[in-house]
C-alpha cells in the first residue's frame, strides 16, 4: 500500500497538534504564512490517511474523499456542544487502547471555566474551554478507565489547543 506524500503544510499542522497534546489546555498557535482555508479541515488532512472512517456532525461539511464511518470511527468531528456524539464514541479496548477515537472538535460560543491534571502538567491548569458543562462531563466519563478515552483536539481561529485522554478535567 503506498501512503501519500505530506506537505510541508500538513507537517506544521501535525507537529502543532502533537505540541497541542504534550501541553494540555495550553493553545498552540498555527503559523500566520498557513493560509489553508478552514484550519479544522486542513488539520485532519495533516493527521488521518485518506482510508481513515470520519465522523461528522450534522452541521459540519464532511472532508473530501473520506469514508463517513459512525460511532467506531478512528476520527470524530463535532463541536464542543455535542454531548450525545462524546458519549458513544469508540474508547479502544483495553488490549488496543489506541483504536480509540480522535476528537476534532470545533467550539461553540460557551466557555466552560475548567481545571486541567495530569500528565504534561507540571502543575493544575486552570483555563476554558469552548465547550458545554455537558460535553465535558460526557468527556471526562469516556476517559475515566485509562487507557481508553477520547484524544480531543479542539481547533479555535488559528489554534489547535490538546485535551489527552490522560488529562484529568475538573470544571470549574
Amino acid at each position: 500500500m503506498t501512503t501519500p506524500r505530506l506537505s510541508a503544510i500538513d507537517h506544521v499542522l501535525f507537529r502543532t497538534v502533537v505540541s497541542a497534546l504534550a501541553e494540555p489546555g495550553l493553545p498552540c498557535a498555527v503559523p500566520l504564512w498557513l493560509e489553508e482555508g478552514r484550519l479544522a479541515d486542513a488539520i485532519a488532512r495533516a493527521i488521518w490517511d485518506p482510508a481513515t472512517p470520519v465522523w461528522t456532525a450534522p452541521d459540519l461539511t464532511a472532508l473530501p474523499g473520506t469514508p463517513v464511518g459512525a460511532a467506531d470511527a478512528a476520527v470524530l468531528y463535532t463541536t464542543g456542544d455535542d454531548a450525545a456524539r462524546l458519549g458513544i464514541a469508540t474508547i479502544g479496548t483495553p488490549a488496543a487502547p489506541q483504536l480509540a477515537a480522535t476528537v476534532l472538535v470545533e467550539p461553540v460560543e460557551t466557555r466552560t471555566a475548567v481545571v486541567l491534571d495530569g500528565p504534561g502538567l507540571p502543575t493544575v491548569r486552570a483555563t476554558t474551554l469552548p465547550m458545554t458543562v455537558d460535553a465535558i462531563i460526557q468527556r471526562n466519563r469516556r476517559c475515566a478507565f485509562p487507557p481508553l478515552g477520547l484524544d480531543l483536539i479542539v481547533v479555535e481561529g488559528r489554534a489547535v489547543t490538546g485535551l489527552p485522554r490522560t488529562t484529568r478535567v475538573a470544571i470549574a
